[in-house]
């Protein structure tokens, strides 16, 4: 399972290959999920749903996670 700690070493390492700092990543993939979840496509609307999460909205950790999840189940099939 992608824990805290694998993501925040992942943002760390973008944000040196990319000259930016840990929270310009951070603000980056944040607007990216805010535009994502703003989106009115019904299949957008449908996918952030399938998220599991906590809180009011999936966090930027939450959707790392189900996304590695689903990547994992995905390379199993193959």
């Amino acid at each position: 399972m992608l824990t805290d700690l694998d993501i925040e070493r992942s943002i760390r390492a973008v944000a040196k290959q990319s000259g930016q700092t840990p929270a310009q990543v951070r603000r980056n993939i944040k607007e990216m999920l805010d535009e994502t979840r703003a989106c009115a496509d019904p299949k957008h609307q449908e996918a952030w749903a399938l998220i599991p999460h906590s809180g009011e909205e999936p966090t930027m950790e939450d959707v790392f996670r189900y996304l590695a999840e689903r990547i994992a189940a995905h390379q199993s099939y193959s």
